[in-house]
């Protein structure tokens, strides 16, 4: 599904609106559609520096954001069932990982 927009009442009106969202394997590749993945795509270029030096600063610059979608969709799967992702399509490249309740 691409561009789901959604709004959680939980704690706190939070709306958000994920680029892509699917079922699918525990790792990227991985055939099998109990994971459900939130994957964000980010149109950056790594510049003068490193490209995994980049990959490791976007990631914290976006893990506040991916841990919020992860919020919204936790409590439709079930736990550890649940992965995000940036993805660069200029690289190409996909940054993932698993949320965890210490991202919150």
């Amino acid at each position: 599904m691409s561009e789901l927009a959604l709004t959680s009442w939980a704690e706190r009106r939070s709306s958000v609106r994920l680029d892509r969202v699917f079922l699918a394997g525990q790792r990227p590749l991985d055939r099998g559609n109990e994971y459900l993945w939130i994957i964000d795509y980010k149109t950056a270029t790594h510049g003068s520096e490193g490209v995994e030096e980049f990959f490791e600063r976007e990631r914290m610059k976006y893990a506040a954001q991916m841990a919020a979608y992860a919020r919204v969709m936790r409590d439709r799967v079930e736990a550890g069932k649940l992965r995000v992702g940036l993805y660069y399509p200029m690289l190409p490249r996909l940054v993932w990982w698993e949320p965890t309740d210490a991202d919150d």
